[in-house]
């Protein structure tokens, strides 16, 4: 079956919905004409296959009820009306499905069907007369207006089982809002299935509606539901619906308006749509987000253009009910006034307890604010920002999920009576985003003791099980945790939440792989306000210095690769069959990067994001072989085969052979604290003992949840968790950062593996090869076991083979017998169903390795599958070409939860619009276009279905490099300058005498052309534009703002902006060189690129030291990242020459390492990017940018913008 056609969607909503004025509707076009045959099948159906309404009976809602679902309050009803062909095609309900109230206990529904019966929305349900007369339900009441007030909202939610068949037809059911005042009648929403905020239904978007069960295996024409489908045909959605869409418009203030909610059938009666509607709200305030459509691009701050700020909210700058608490997200409040004067923004409670307000265009923000009023288009505005509150529990709030907040507005005119006006929002919490560990997946997260289960977040994991044993470097690695938290920001944002950052949890590599995310380019983005996307790191035993451990598993590996080949091939089937360790990973494996002072560790930077470390510890005083029993099957067959074949070990009696790892005696962590796999230092991050901002656990003997591979699921751990995510991300409990890993001192008081055994010694170990094998002799091949049940399996020698330990193991499962007889009561597998395959792994004295032949196992089992639930539920991507592997868990009748994501496991997926996104036989969604649709999962005959939603950025791990905005930025202090061509940006103080700033800026480029962090001195010259300070104005006379003026406020976050510029020069520096440079004995220094988009070049700063002549050959519109070494760099009076076409517009000199540089009678042409450095430039100029820490001389400053360029892999 193939997917169904989704036709092109011809209007848009008319909609006061999208702000004020409206956005106007697109222009209908002609109806698409169905064929003879179509149109004949829907009469016949309309005429005789209806189901009739039943026996009238007693109204699910009266009038009353219907405006407290509203949310009106008392005295503002001057009168209501309810008109509906039969009192069951309206309700009042707590919810509506999984649809729940915006507001209030309850909402309303109406529609031109019967509600929550069972007689489902198709075909649908005819109310007499028959035909459309009948399937009408309007709703009209009438409200007074608050004086305070000039306009009115609501939400809504439209579903219809018109779609998809039916769109862009003359069988378009609608539901309508019009509005009657004194401003004359309009229409404020038309909502239909051609409405371009129609999506398919899903199971997650309208679960218990009734049109989540609407899937058939052709769309096409009128399906009779509830229907039966053959196991293998896949299903489509028949139906679709609108997320909640809030409709804003304007009123008169004090009079009375009218509001006629409709929806009705067209075309015939046939198939049936609904709305919900819900929280009618007046104000004369309206809060949206303008993130990202009004965030300057290289600021990362809110645009201060009052025609930008007063745009009419839209699917660009979307209303705003809630807000994260993360203490970075800021939401735009704006209310439109009847005259001048000014607007006292306040909230409710305190700063910043309860989020802080300010003026646009500053970082100040407290409990209020008083702005001027704007004039914008005739109309007067006033506007401010909400930033939300930096942490959710401000007091009481252990247990809840939101938390309220009331903006108010007092409006004080230039004359006349001042008026208050408030808007309500919701604080939320931040989305909970779970990194799993290497060798696990997201499953390890789940049960009933672990943060997982809690109801309090909206929990995304980032996945990376199918790739948990290669390289953290691996894309599909380095991309799980951005994309999970692109995914969790996307959905909150869908619910008209605004957010910016995420809570993290994770697990050991996981947090290795949130550190490295937090280093590249892309973390700091504007999207963030520069301030990077995540609010708190829980660190659970993670390895930030890495693990001996993996030092030394890595130790055996090569070892055996190298001296006994097939010793190791053994070795590789015996620990990848029960867990799917995999310890040489094409491409490199993750347990290279764990070891101590790895490449990955080392590289990794300072970690800017306040940490708690959750740490193991107490596993060195516990005997060896129960603290062994308490690791994971696969855990346990890995250690084993360690102590076996490490080079240290190997050939040695058992008894030795076992005090490798584990044990008081412990060759490894000796007396030092551990958690079984970690040494307790290596978990602390450079963290001082003794910190509040750590937590130490204990691996008890007795409790398996304790040691380091299932911490994630102990009840004490996850209680400590919820406590650091309730308390205040600035205080005791957690850090401000972490030390780069590279400049924590390593601790480990054991001595180790120093006498090493030669290689020779290690092969004569094992020097005569092993004769015979190990048989299992029970279970004979083909025997049936259950589930979770036991089967009894003997292994013995064979052909003079005597074992001395046998490995048993079956995929999730593994026994290990350290001496016989060989025969024990082996577990399945709980999970397992259908086939299984054991095998068994014999040992002897010197420690040479045999294995048997496989037995196959069938697994029976009466209990079937109920229902299937996917990994994260709905999904998000980020754009065309990003991928998404989609986890499926099917809940079975034995109470199993059971992966059931492989297509050999009967499922099958598909998605409902392939020009919104494909997928794969084995379940791996990729983006297509910008869009929403929806995915089917089947298994058998049970069936449910997500959402996927399309964005439009780029899949791509890029770089992005956005260095043109100023001419001269830097991060502390400007010293002794004069003029500045472009814009001119200092953290700390800036001194400026007979100069210029800004001249050669476009007219209408006003913004932050002088910005000072600290004290502003000015003497003699000319500002072309705002300029703007944060501590002292020093000013004399004979300074001029031709065309903008002078201010206190603090525009730019400097700190922020550093940080970001750090991070790029690091990513930056770290490209692999492709272009070619040449050093000649003249002083000519020669850079030849050949790359059309970017070239880089690696060279030492002590080239430029008497060079004459600096030469670039590169193509034109083409990039050169030059990246200079060294901590300190000098250039003198050299020249520049460029060919190939390439020009100062394309040229970045990057810096890495410098702290100084010194240039004098010198002209840059390219822009310099030297975060580090304290620079010295004289008698010389530059043709571009300077992005340097800080800056004194007289150079001249020449505008010339860096080309923005992104970098991707």
């Amino acid at each position: 079956m193939q997917p169904f056609k989704t036709y092109l969607l011809p209007l848009f909503v008319a909609l006061a919905a999208c702000g004020d004025p409206p956005e106007p509707a697109t222009p209908e076009k002609p109806l698409r004409v169905l064929s003879a045959e179509a149109l004949a099948e829907r009469q016949r159906i309309a005429k005789k296959a209806l189901a009739k309404p039943g026996t009238v009976k007693a109204s699910l809602a009266t009038i009353a009820e219907v405006n407290s679902a509203l949310d009106l309050p008392a005295g503002v009803v001057a009168s209501a009306a309810l008109t509906s062909p039969n009192p069951q095609a309206s309700m009042v309900a707590p919810s509506y499905g999984n649809i729940t109230p915006r507001k209030g206990s309850s909402l309303f529904i109406m529609s031109t069907g019967n509600i929550n019966v069972a007689n489902l929305p198709e075909p649908g349900t005819d109310y007499p007369p028959e035909g459309v007369e009948g399937d009408k339900v309007l709703y009209r009441v009438t409200l007074n207006v608050p004086a305070s007030s000039n306009r009115v909202t609501f939400d809504f939610r439209f579903l219809s089982a018109e779609s998809p068949e039916y769109v862009g037809t003359q069988y378009n059911d609608t539901f309508t809002a019009r509005v009657i005042d004194g401003l004359g009648t309009r229409t404020v929403a038309d909502s239909s299935v051609n409405s371009a905020q129609f999506f398919d239904v899903s199971s997650t978007r309208a679960a218990g509606t009734g049109y989540d069960t609407l899937f058939s295996d052709d769309p096409s024409g009128v399906d009779f539901f509830p229907a039966t489908y053959p196991p293998e045909i896949m299903l489509f959605p028949d139906a679709g619906i609108t997320d909640f869409r809030t409709v804003n418009f304007e009123v008169l203030r004090g009079g009375q308006v009218t509001i006629e909610f409709e929806i009705s059938d067209l075309g015939d009666g046939v198939l049936d749509s609904a709305v919900v509607i819900d929280n009618i709200t007046f104000s004369s305030m309206e809060v949206v987000n303008p993130n990202p459509t009004l965030i300057h691009s290289y600021t990362g701050a809110v645009v201060t253009d009052v025609t930008q700020l007063s745009a009419p909210s839209s699917a660009a700058i979307p209303p705003v009910q809630g807000v994260a608490a993360d203490g970075v997200t800021q939401v735009l409040v704006r209310a439109k006034m009847p005259s001048a004067g000014s607007m006292t923004f306040s909230l409710s409670g305190t700063s910043p307890a309860n989020g802080g307000l300010g003026a646009v265009g500053t970082s100040t923000r407290a409990a209020s604010v008083t702005v001027p009023t704007v004039p914008v288009g005739g109309v007067h505005y006033a506007f401010a920002l909400y930033t939300s509150p930096p942490d959710f529990n401000s007091g009481g709030f252990e247990n809840a999920t939101s938390r309220p907040v009331t903006l108010s507005g007092l409006f004080t005119p230039a004359s006349g009576a001042s008026y208050t006006s408030t808007v309500e929002l919701s604080i939320v919490r931040p989305p909970l985003v779970l990194v799993h560990d290497l060798w696990s997946s997201c499953s390890a997260w789940q049960g009933t003791d672990g943060i997982a289960a809690s109801t309090l977040f909206q929990t995304t994991c980032a996945d990376y099980s199918s790739t948990n044993s290669a390289s953290l470097t691996l894309e599909a690695n380095e991309l799980a945790v951005p994309n999970a938290i692109y995914s969790a920001l996307t959905k909150m944002r869908q619910g008209q939440n605004a957010v910016t950052q995420v809570d993290v949890v994770a697990h050991g590599a996981g947090g290795l792989l949130t550190r490295k995310y937090v280093d590249s380019a892309n973390y700091r983005s504007v999207a963030t306000f520069k301030e990077g996307d995540i609010n708190r790191l829980i660190s659970l035993n993670t390895p930030h210095e890495g693990t001996r451990m993996a030092t030394e598993l890595v130790r055996m590996r090569d070892d055996l690769k190298a001296n006994l080949p097939a010793t190791w091939d053994v070795v590789r089937d015996a620990i990848a069959i029960p867990h799917k360790i995999v310890l040489d990973a094409p491409g490199g494996a993750a347990i290279d990067d764990l070891k101590v002072g790895s490449a990955l560790i080392n590289d990794i930077r300072q970690t800017d994001v306040p940490t708690h470390f959750i740490t193991g510890q107490g596993a060195q005083p516990l005997p060896r072989t129960p603290t062994l029993g308490l690791l994971p099957d696969g855990i346990k067959v890995l250690y084993q085969q360690t102590e076996t074949h490490h080079p240290f070990s190997r050939g040695l009696p058992t008894m030795d052979r076992q005090k490798l790892i584990l044990g008081p005696n412990s060759t490894l962590f000796c007396n030092d604290p551990h958690d079984i796999f970690a040494g307790t230092a290596e978990q602390l991050g450079g963290t001082a003992a003794g910190s509040q901002a750590i937590s130490s656990f204990n691996v008890v003997g007795t409790l398996r949840n304790t040691e380091h591979f299932k911490v994630q699921i102990n009840a004490a751990h996850r209680d400590r968790i919820l406590q650091l995510l309730n308390s205040p991300v600035s205080g005791p409990s957690f850090v401000a950062s972490i030390p780069r890993p590279s400049t924590v001192p390593p601790v480990n008081s054991c001595a180790g593996f120093t006498a090493l055994p030669t290689p020779q010694r290690a092969r004569e170990a094992v020097a005569t090869a092993a004769t015979g094998t190990v048989v299992i002799t029970s279970p004979q091949p083909g025997t049936a076991v259950s589930p979770g049940g036991t089967v009894t399996v003997s292994v013995a020698g064979a052909g003079g083979f005597q074992p001395e330990t046998v490995l048993i193991v079956s995929e999730g499962a593994a026994s290990i017998l350290e001496s016989g007889p060989f025969t024990t009561p082996f577990q399945v597998p709980a999970q397992a169903l259908g086939a299984l395959e054991i095998v068994a792994f014999g040992i002897d004295s010197q420690g040479r390795m045999v294995r048997s032949a496989t037995i196959p196992l069938t697994v029976s089992s009466s209990a079937q599958l109920s229902s299937i639930q996917i990994l994260n539920g709905d999904a998000a991507l980020r754009g065309p070409g990003a991928k998404l592997k989609l986890v499926a868990n099917g809940k079975y009748t034995d109470g199993v939860v059971r992966d059931i994501s492989s297509p050999s496991r009967g499922t099958l997926y598909s998605v409902s619009n392939t020009g919104i996104a494909t997928i794969t036989a084995d379940g791996t969604l990729t983006g297509v276009s910008k869009g929403m649709a929806t995915v089917m999962i089947r298994n058998g005959t049970v069936l449910t279905s997500i959402t996927v939603t399309v964005g439009d950025e780029s899949s791509a791990s890029c770089i992005p490099i956005r260095l043109g905005e100023y001419n001269l930025f830097v991060l502390e202090d400007y010293q002794q300058g004069n003029e500045v061509q472009g814009k001119l940006a200092a953290g700390r103080n800036i001194s400026l005498q007979n100069f210029s700033v800004g001249e050669k800026l476009p007219a209408n480029d006003l913004a932050n052309t002088l910005v000072a962090g600290g004290s502003l001195s000015l003497a003699n010259g000319y500002v072309w534009g705002e300029a703007r300070y944060g501590g002292k104005l020093i000013q004399e006379p004979n300074v001029y703002y031709p065309r903008g003026n002078v201010a206190r406020a603090t525009p730019i976050n400097f700190t922020n902006q550093g940080n970001a510029l750090k991070a790029l020069s690091a990513e930056l520096g770290a490209l692999p060189s492709n272009g070619t440079v040449t050093r000649e004995s003249w002083g000519g220094v020669t850079l030849t690129g050949t790359d059309k988009k970017v070239n880089v070049f690696e060279l030492k700063a002590s080239y430029f030291t008497g060079a004459t002549l600096l030469s670039i050959n590169a193509p034109a519109n083409s990039l050169a990242v030059i990246n200079v070494r060294g901590t300190s760099a000098t250039f003198i009076n050299f020249g520049h020459a460029f060919s190939g076409g390439i020009d100062e517009h394309g040229v970045l000199f990057n810096l890495p390492d410098a702290t100084s540089l010194t240039a004098s009678d010198y002209g840059f042409y390219g822009t310099v990017l030297a975060p580090n450095a304290n620079v010295n430039f004289s008698g010389g100029s530059w043709v571009g940018g300077i992005y340097a820490r800080s800056l004194k001389g007289n150079a001249v400053g020449q505008l010339s913008r860096l080309r923005d360029t992104d970098i991707c892999n």
